[in-house]
């Protein structure tokens, strides 16, 4: 299998001066990980460094390929929006648009024609289609949820972050929650990324990364 991520000698300062080291790592193409620590060793760094969201200070973060610290910002946003989706632990949804047109959204801002029969499918997979005309305000969290997955998924993203997607759930929910995640990424051959403190999903996942504080 080819690869999908890779860090090589990756580190990253804050301007408050702490500095973060992340261990080299390899996540082939279509396989799911889990990257798990403490708080405060860094995993959403990591994360924001795998979108391209944070650039780090040294060593390489590759990508299907391509050495994404070395890009432009409007190119990373461009290589974004056709490579990679990521599902935030605060939903940013577009209050004014319906269910459906917050979906399309990573569409839009990906380049990709839109395309909205696949968005409705993305929907009804992740029992949300009744809910595609209505504002994001008027649903629960664990609806929420699930449109934000439908979202990071409509460009048709050959990777996938999520970011603490279980730690406020209850165990039957993050398992709900995990498998909805693996379904919808073996429904594309997405790799599958999962950075949490949840140590109940190291059970379901075989490949971990654990960070440490240094």
């Amino acid at each position: 299998m080819s690869e999908a991520i890779r860090f090589d000698k990756v580190s990253y300062r804050y301007k408050g001066g702490q500095q973060l080291s992340f261990p080299d790592l390899t996540i082939s193409k279509g396989e799911t990980c889990l990257v798990i620590g403490e708080s405060g060793v860094g995993k959403t760094t990591c994360l924001h460094l795998m979108a391209g969201l944070m650039k780090s200070d040294a060593g390489d973060v590759v990508i299907n390929g391509t050495r994404i610290n070395g890009l432009s910002q409007s190119a990373m946003d461009h290589f974004r929006g056709q490579n990679i989706g990521v599902i935030f632990q605060q939903n940013h949804f577009i209050s004014s648009l319906n269910v459906i047109d917050n979906v399309l959204m990573s569409q839009y801002l990906g380049g990709v024609k839109r395309d909205e029969a696949f968005g409705l499918e993305l929907l009804k997979r992740l029992g949300m289609s009744h809910k595609a005309t209505k504002k994001t305000n008027a649903l629960s969290q664990g609806e929420r949820q699930r449109v934000s997955i439908a979202r990071a998924l409509a460009a048709r993203p050959s990777i996938i972050l999520a970011d603490e997607p279980t730690s406020a759930l209850d165990d039957s929910n993050t398992t709900e929650v995990f498998r909805l995640l693996k379904d919808q990424a073996d429904f594309l051959g997405s790799s599958l990324v999962i950075v949490t403190h949840d140590t109940r999903l190291k059970d379901l996942i075989p490949h971990q990364i654990e960070l440490k504080k240094a």
